[in-house]
């Protein structure tokens, strides 16, 4: 999900789409009123010397069309992915997993506008089709999904967390395809993946994640020539 400073870009792009928009239907709409009062036409401008009226009628217009669609698009964009957040919740409920806010707080709607989340499904029922939404998740920065039979189709959903930090994936069917998806994630520390069936296919992508400090591959298809390459690229 995303950060604070995302959240309040994307409603100023709601707001200036939604103030373009009624200036654009201003216009139109000023006409329906003349048409509805029974005037077809503007009246004619005034060549008394009397001031004109400081309060420009159309730009009220605008500003109040405006405001209304960007309270309107606000609201339903907050009610989409508060319900989607709402929905990933009780799928790690009934999955039996655990999940944590920092900080902690018993209000939902407050839950789902904090920073950091972390989120533990180890030895769960959980499998490729019943992924929870993970990007409806707010900053997940650590996800434990081992000793579960998902496979590497689920590695496109991990994948899209790009606040994720620490990743377990060991004992579960994740394999060298997987490894190339994850190598995107943009700010991983920590990849646990023993009892993988990743391979020494996996080195060049493994060795592109420049943020990578721990790495844990026991029991995996790796070679002891695999792993000398892994140690001597992570200690220049």
């Amino acid at each position: 999900m995303e950060s604070y400073l995302t959240l309040l870009s994307r409603l100023a792009v709601i707001a200036f789409v939604a103030f373009i928009v009624s200036a654009a239907v201003t216009p139109t709409t000023t006409r329906i009123s003349h048409i509805l009062s029974g005037t077809t036409a503007e009246p004619p401008p005034s060549v008394s010397d009397t001031p004109s009226d400081p309060i420009d009628r159309r730009l009220l217009t605008s500003v109040a069309i405006g405001t209304i669609l960007f309270a309107t698009a606000s609201a339903g964009f907050c009610f989409f992915r508060l319900r989607k957040f709402q929905l990933a919740v009780d799928h790690i409920n009934a999955l039996g997993g655990n999940l944590n806010f920092i900080p902690n707080s018993s209000s939902l709607a407050l839950r789902w506008l904090h920073s950091k989340t972390t989120l533990d499904l180890s030895d769960t029922d959980l499998a490729d089709d019943n992924l929870p939404q993970f990007s409806a998740l707010p900053r997940l920065e650590s996800l434990r999904v081992a000793s579960t039979s998902i496979t590497d189709n689920a590695a496109q959903s991990i994948s899209q967390c790009r606040y994720l930090k620490s990743l377990d994936i060991s004992d579960t069917k994740f394999g060298d395809p997987a490894i190339m998806l994850i190598s995107k994630l943009p700010s991983l520390e920590t990849l646990i993946a023993s009892q993988t069936l990743i391979s020494d296919n996996s080195i060049e992508s493994l060795t592109s994640i420049n943020t990578l400090r721990n790495f844990e591959c026991a029991d995996t298809a790796i070679s002891p020539e695999g792993l000398e390459q892994l140690d001597s690229l992570k200690s220049e």
